[in-house]
């Protein structure tokens, strides 16, 4: 990884809500930690709400502090976490941060 910021647009909002609020699939929310992106879409600048994992939250949330590079911040994680950078990791790393450049989360690195 390049020792690179990423750069979050001010406008994308992390929430940590105690309520499930998209999840049309049950009658009652469901209790727990739910982490949601709210940022304008690229396509057509309207509105959309993005669940995240417990993980991609916290990346999100370090790159927007603009404190730690991308690799620090994750560097971080996984050390918080007493874990390391596993293929696993490494393959939804990709994954979470190329669906992040599309939605127009994070405008990629300087």
């Amino acid at each position: 990884m390049a020792n690179l910021l990423t750069q979050v647009p001010a406008g994308a909002i992390l929430l940590t809500l105690e309520y499930a609020v998209n999840d049309e699939s049950v009658a009652e929310p469901r209790r727990g930690s739910f982490h949601v992106c709210v940022h304008r879409r690229n396509s057509d600048y309207g509105t959309e709400v993005w669940t995240l994992n417990q993980m991609a939250a916290r990346m999100l949330a370090g790159w927007k502090s603009g404190d730690e590079t991308a690799q620090q911040t994750i560097a971080r994680i996984l050390r918080e976490d007493g874990t390391s950078a596993d293929e696993k990791f490494i393959d939804g790393l990709g994954t979470v941060l190329s669906s992040m450049i599309e939605r127009g989360v994070i405008l990629g690195s300087r």
